[in-house]
């Protein structure tokens, strides 16, 4: 029995939402921290905490690159496969060079010499 390569949608969707998800809120708090350090730069932010929006906005950052990157990746690998209709049994198992015909040995049969090896 051949291994079956099909991909049930659901878990893509669900994974495409919250890849979704956490790049709006990742959007919308790294936006309310650039306001915010834009907000203490306009006024002349010189108190000793007016640094604190800009490293809550550059940690915001890196989480984000890392996290939504393996979110993002996740759906890449859960996307469902689209396969042609007449796709044989190896294209369903991922190897499609599978599905080719047997080809016959040409030495063998005779259509190529073989070569002299002594």
């Amino acid at each position: 029995m051949t291994r079956s390569w099909a991909v049930d949608r659901v878990p893509y969707v669900r994974a495409r939402w919250v890849a979704r998800g956490a790049s709006v809120g990742f959007t919308v708090l790294a936006v309310i921290l650039a306001r915010a350090v834009a907000v203490l730069v306009g006024t002349g932010g010189m108190a000793p905490l007016a640094m604190l929006p800009f490293l809550a906005l550059c940690t915001v950052a890196v989480l984000g690159w890392i996290v939504l990157g393996r979110l993002w990746r996740r759906v890449g690998d859960l996307r469902p496969v689209v396969l042609p209709v007449d796709a044989g049994a190896g294209a369903l198992q991922g190897a499609p060079e599978r599905d080719a015909a047997d080809g016959h040995h040409r030495s063998l049969s005779g259509e190529l010499e073989p070569p002299t090896r002594w």
